[in-house]
């Protein structure tokens, strides 16, 4: 998991090859990446945040000064903050690399589930696609070869 992590932190850097992680199954020659790997560093790019306070002490430091109603809503928009930190343009670069990857398994995995495969592409946020051609395209791929 911590690799995960550290991979999502540099998610935006990365290319579509380095992506494309094998995983071995032991009753064929076949390659089949790991599809679910893949989804948990972009779970972990998308929860990029900035560093906050450790809840214990921005805790005692919030009740000092501000009411119970207000310390609620400060918890609230941090946690708001925090799943929409990573850049506007770092998430376009990876919606871009997102659907590479998808175009990229599509065609060569014969067996990638559709439940995957809309789990991947639903992972990527409507404004970081600033058209969606390539989704499309990725889409007409899976259809084709599955």
């Amino acid at each position: 998991m911590e690799l995960a992590t550290r991979f999502g932190l540099q998610l935006e850097e990365t290319t579509v090859g380095d992506l494309l992680i094998p995983t071995f199954v032991s009753n064929t020659s076949d390659t089949i990446y790991d599809v679910d790997i893949v989804m948990t560093i972009l779970e972990q790019f998308m929860l990029q945040g900035p560093p906050t306070i450790p809840p214990r002490i921005k805790r005692d430091f919030v009740r000092r000064r501000k009411s119970r109603s207000a310390e609620i809503i400060d918890l609230e928009f941090q946690e708001s903050r925090r799943s929409s930190s990573a850049s506007h343009s770092s998430k376009l670069k990876v919606a871009k690399l997102v659907d590479g990857y998808l175009q990229k398994i599509s065609r060569e995995e014969k067996y990638l589930p559709l439940s995957k495969f809309i789990s991947i592409a639903e992972a990527i946020p409507d404004f970081s696609r600033l058209d969606h051609d390539d989704l499309y395209r990725t889409i007409d791929i899976y259809l084709k070869v599955n």
